[in-house]
């Protein structure tokens, strides 16, 4: 059976960890004209398969709030990921600012950026991040993150 993050409970075992999004898949929500738009009252809005360290193989991720997923949908559906990329997340509820702590229920968690293929395993392998690389390989290509993150 795949593990399932469904709530902020099940995200925070990963609180602040690099994580591969392998697939997207919208569930209860979509991007038209630029609007979001609900289709029917289930949550969540979507599912991603993730890969991360402190996660079993297989383990999906339930998308909650509507900026984390349009920022998941820019980046699958309207970006797309090119052949040398790849959508890595950051889920954080300890980094948000101070202010949106004390609500952090409400508050978007994933900061969703795209780099270039390899850089998970540059990033997550102590001894891979040692080496030198280039500075390309440091920063990422492009970079959603939400403003109540420090």
């Amino acid at each position: 059976m795949d593990k399932v993050l469904r709530s902020d409970r099940d995200w925070a075992a990963i609180d602040g960890e690099l994580c591969r999004v392998r697939k997207f898949r919208e569930f209860g929500a979509r991007i038209a004209d630029g609007k979001f738009v609900e289709v029917g009252t289930c949550r969540p809005y979507a599912i991603v398969s993730l890969e991360c360290r402190k996660l079993p193989v297989g383990t999906v991720g339930c998308i909650t709030h509507k900026l984390d997923f349009a920022h998941l949908w820019a980046v699958f559906r309207e970006r797309g990921i090119g052949d040398d990329e790849e959508a890595l997340i950051f889920w954080t509820r300890r980094n948000l600012k101070p202010v949106a702590k004390a609500v952090s229920l409400f508050m978007p968690k994933l900061w969703v950026m795209i780099w270039t293929r390899g850089a998970y395993e540059r990033e997550t392998d102590p001894e891979l991040r040692s080496r030198p690389g280039t500075e390309a390989d440091m920063v990422p290509i492009i970079s959603w993150k939400p403003g109540v993150m420090n």
